[in-house]
């Protein structure tokens, strides 16, 4: 791979300044979204939320609130966009195979402990068990905005370890949607999706770079999948796996990614915050929503089932020799950053979406996942912080030769 793949430390700097910028973004939507919901204006708000959408072509019609054309259409942009980034950071030097066998053992644990805890409490509750994947995720947007708070406190190693990680967070959440939170199939419209991924394949066969094509089949796909059984959404996952990994990677199309990526990171992710987690918590968070094993076990999940399932993992993975830890990085580190992953959100809150129609399961998951990201956020922050005051002589020289390959 050439040098110019790679990343410069400017441009890192820069991709952090962006997620933090995006980051503020979205809690200043999670923050009037809660505002609004729990004022004398919430009539308004669920107005704007339930505003009905029609769309018919031919005999496909979609009706749909405002809602759920931001989660079953706008977040298509969003899993195409993750979909990419995967794929980037997995061409790029600074992601060979060595490199990657610490950050894929922490997702896996990260997301198999997390999932056990939230079965165990609710194994008595059928019902309840549906939700078992909302711990399981980390977002990368809000880990990012937090870690770039820490300046030179944190390593550049940690940095690219963890967001590293939540990569694979993803790309393990995107595979959990599909398997297990797919309706009952329509075998014509899975032959109309399969017809339509032959030619996202042929397009990538024969090396084709240009948008429009994309465009035109992913739209198909899209109105396939909603017919088919399977979420919609897993169309921008098709469509970012056809792409070339030539044109991936050519200089000729970083600005159109930079187009995806202001939409998907301060249009489309601070939208389905906005219209996803207005509730009203004064009313609705009752102690009974806050006792129940729905909001335990995503609570618990996070803050201790993320930790425990990335600090475990990773410490087998360095006593087998299958990988070590990245210069200057040390455990105290990965405690810190190993909590931070514990903030799920944007991804658990769809997830949340998928696993409950019950109104009351859908709140108790909603505060559930705030609890559990609010106190990660906070104790994790508290150890980097701690951390971070700790004298560290190999600091200076780790930075240096981390940003060399860079």
């Amino acid at each position: 791979m050439s040098d110019n793949s790679s990343k410069s430390p400017s441009t890192l700097r820069q991709r952090f300044d962006s997620d933090r910028n995006a980051g503020i973004l979205m809690l200043s939507a999670l923050a009037l979204s809660l505002v609004w919901a729990n004022s004398a204006a919430k009539p308004v708000y669920d107005r704007i939320h339930h505003i009905p959408i029609h769309v018919r072509v031919g005999e496909l019609v979609l009706d749909r609130p405002l809602a759920g054309w931001v989660n079953e259409g706008l977040m298509v942009f969003f899993f195409l966009y993750v979909t990419l980034e995967i794929r980037k950071d997995l061409l790029r030097q600074s992601l060979r195979f060595s490199n990657l066998s610490l950050p894929v053992f922490g997702a896996i644990g990260g997301m198999l402990v997390p999932a056990a805890i939230y079965l165990v409490l609710n194994w008595d509750q059928p019902a309840f068990q549906r939700g078992w994947a909302i711990p399981t995720a980390t977002d990368i947007v809000l880990l990012i905005g937090v870690l770039s708070l820490f300046g030179k406190n944190v390593p550049p190693g940690l940095k690219l370890l963890l967001v590293t990680l939540a990569v694979f967070d993803d790309l393990g959440a995107i595979l959990i949607i599909a398997f297990f939170f797919s309706e009952p199939l329509l075998l014509s419209s899975i032959g109309v999706s399969a017809a339509v991924i032959a030619g996202l394949v042929l397009l990538n066969r024969f090396n084709i770079s240009q948008q429009t094509p994309y465009v035109l089949l992913g739209v198909f796909l899209w109105a396939s999948l909603q017919k088919s059984g399977i979420h919609p959404t897993l169309a921008g996952f098709a469509i970012g796996v056809a792409v070339p990994s030539t044109a991936l990677m050519s200089n000729r199309n970083s600005t159109r990614e930079l187009g995806l990526r202001s939409w998907v990171l301060f249009f489309i992710v601070p939208l389905f915050t906005f219209l996803n987690v207005g509730t009203p918590i004064f009313k609705n968070t009752t102690p009974d929503i806050l006792s129940n094993t729905v909001f335990m076990g995503i609570t618990v999940g996070l803050f201790v089932g993320k930790p425990l399932g990335v600090l475990s993992m990773m410490y087998l993975a360095i006593k087998a020799r299958w990988a070590q830890l990245p210069p200057g990085v040390t455990w105290p580190h990965i405690l810190g950053g190993a909590l931070l992953t514990g903030i799920g959100f944007t991804m658990s809150l769809f997830i949340t979406s998928l696993s409950f129609t019950d109104i009351y399961l859908v709140e108790s998951g909603r505060a559930g996942i705030l609890a559990g990201s609010a106190i990660s956020a906070g104790v994790g922050t508290i150890v980097i912080i701690l951390v971070g005051r700790r004298p560290n002589s190999n600091l200076i020289d780790a930075r240096r030769n981390l940003n060399d390959k860079l």
